[in-house]
């Protein structure tokens, strides 16, 4: 999903979380970092993604942050947006 969401024009990073709830339904969290003063709403991601991908795997929310957490490498830090 990752690289699905790495293609829409107003994305610059995406961190995506893979959780299971009491119920145990999956839930696809993501987070991501829009580009310079890009705009787009949460609604319009998650569509994006239903596209190109089947709808049970396209995200249930999405969160807009400023940067993601990383590793001194680069890698983003899953278990820290997690923690969010």
């Amino acid at each position: 999903m990752e690289e699905v969401l790495c293609r829409h024009p107003v994305i610059e990073e995406v961190g995506v979380m893979d959780l299971t709830d009491d119920l145990w339904i999956e839930r696809v969290p993501t987070a991501v970092v829009l580009e310079g003063n890009q705009q787009v709403t949460e609604e319009a991601i998650i569509e994006f993604c239903k596209q190109p991908i089947v709808r049970f795997k396209a995200p249930k929310s999405v969160e807009f942050v400023e940067s993601l957490p990383e590793n001194p490498q680069g890698k983003i830090l899953k278990r820290e947006l997690r923690k969010k």
